[in-house]
């Protein structure tokens, strides 16, 4: 468990999450929000406006992540099913893929990143 005494300690936690992002950007090309967006929707189609909401984001802030990702074949834009008038944002299988990796990176790095600041402990 997490438990941040105080300000100092989110700025080593701020340190830790720049750490992990450098790990992606170098694994796998993408930056935070770009990853962030991936993961969200690894769980499911979302339209553009849900995602924003999901990432707390602008709509501007999303449009060039999305811009990103599609351009990279991650994301797919398609007609709803149930709402011909709005798209939603899904993985194309390339994007499923890369979702996996970014889960696994974050799982291998982000512990020993918050480990090596005292910010955890090992249970």
């Amino acid at each position: 468990m997490l438990n941040l005494k105080d300000l100092c300690q989110v700025k080593d936690l701020m340190a830790a999450v720049v750490q992990v992002e450098a790990v992606l950007r170098r694994e796998t090309g993408l930056n935070l929000n770009q990853s962030f967006a991936l993961c969200c929707l690894n769980k499911g189609p979302l339209s553009a406006g849900a995602l924003a909401d999901e990432l707390r984001i602008h709509g501007a802030s999303l449009s060039r992540i999305l811009k990103v990702l599609e351009r990279k074949g991650y994301i797919r834009r398609e007609l709803s099913a149930h709402d011909n008038r709005q798209r939603v944002l899904s993985l194309s299988e390339e994007g499923r893929q890369l979702a996996s990796l970014l889960i696994a990176c974050e799982r291998r790095v982000f512990p020993v990143a918050v480990l090596e600041r005292g910010l955890a402990e090992v249970q």
